[in-house]
């Protein structure tokens, strides 16, 4: 995890201590908050959920053709 970031004039600045987080779920219905205490174990599942859908992504446009026609069935 990043220990600085850089501010609006391109100055490091060290990132606050944070201690947990808030996770929200947005519905076309309102909203969901959940607290998030492990935020380890949340940004390396976040991480590898990333990984994965960019995987995902890159493999449907490298390796798989276009959809194919539904297939008719004749007797």
């Amino acid at each position: 995890r990043a220990e600085f970031y850089l501010d609006e004039h391109g100055i490091e600045q060290p990132i606050p201590h944070v201690d947990g987080g808030l996770a929200v779920w947005l519905r076309a219905d309102g909203y969901d908050t959940d607290l998030v205490e492990d935020l380890d174990g949340a940004v390396q599942v976040f991480k590898h959920v990333a990984h994965v859908a960019r995987a995902a992504r890159s493999l449907k446009d490298t390796f798989l053709s276009p959809a194919l026609d539904t297939p008719t069935w004749t007797k």
